[in-house]
């Protein structure tokens, strides 16, 4: 199981109690692109297709090791999930690495 499979099981767990729930979107970014959705999630989105409300309140939240934290934030080498929850005019952006 790759790290997107356990991220996804997970979150169908949260999200199967919760109501509102519009869509959820998965994808895998190359590294490189983690600074634009943390700083530019608005550029992201519309990047990526996904539909997201007018006057939509974006938050992001990302998932980090502790491992990255210590290293002063430093993006590993590898793929990094992007979860994108829609709940009306909120929209939740969370960063797996």
């Amino acid at each position: 199981m790759n790290l997107r499979d356990i991220t996804k099981a997970t979150l169908d767990l949260d999200l199967s109690a919760s109501s509102g729930v519009e869509s959820v979107f998965y994808g895998e970014i190359e590294p490189s692109r983690v600074e634009l959705v943390l700083k530019e999630p608005d550029v992201f989105l519309k990047a990526s297709g996904v539909k997201v409300p007018e006057n939509a309140e974006i938050q992001v939240s990302a998932l980090t090791r502790d491992r990255l934290k210590q290293s002063g934030g430093a993006v590993p080498a590898r793929r990094v999930v992007v979860v994108v929850i829609i709940f009306g005019p909120i929209v939740i952006v969370i960063v797996v690495f």
